[in-house]
């Protein structure tokens, strides 16, 4: 007991020592809650940044028109298609190394039908070996029955 305290005062101070250590315990408690959700929120994120930047390095490339042109082996395929013939034969490995990336573009197959007309027409050995490579990658070519005819004499030509 305090010196100079009556019982009543004794109690109403024991009374509010017990209370500031029920709100100690309290503010500890919610402290340590707060801390603990705020270090799960941050370790969440960077796990999700984590996971979804692996996931997106997994994930296959589209070759869909809308997704590749803006692919600089289309723009090679396309400007070399619409290219003077001496250049489009000059360049022909360029040519077909880049169609093979964009075979559902139908401006850079036209530079294919052009290619397998100045093979036909060349009478040295590097027919057989143009009219070789032209064929494997006609025969890539997604649903491309218009060339057919160009298709039988490029396989002729090259036996």
């Amino acid at each position: 007991m305090r010196l100079g305290l009556l019982p009543s005062q004794k109690r109403e101070l024991d009374r509010a020592f017990k209370k500031a250590k029920a709100f100690d315990r309290f503010r500890v408690r919610t402290r340590r809650a707060f801390l603990g959700l705020g270090l799960g929120a941050v370790g969440t994120g960077v796990l999700g940044f984590w996971v979804g930047r692996d996931l997106a390095d997994a994930r296959p490339e589209t070759t869909d028109d809308a997704a590749g042109s803006s692919s600089p082996r289309i723009a090679i395929a396309r400007r070399l298609a619409s290219a003077s013939d001496e250049q489009l034969w000059r360049e022909r490995h360029t040519f077909l190394l880049a169609l093979d990336e964009c075979r559902g573009d139908p401006e850079a197959w036209v530079g294919f039908r052009r290619l397998g007309a100045m093979a036909l027409a060349r009478s040295d050995e590097s027919r057989r070996v143009a009219c070789a490579r032209l064929v494997k990658t006609g025969e890539r070519a997604p649903g491309r029955a218009d060339f057919g005819d160009l298709m039988e004499r490029l396989r002729r030509a090259a036996q």
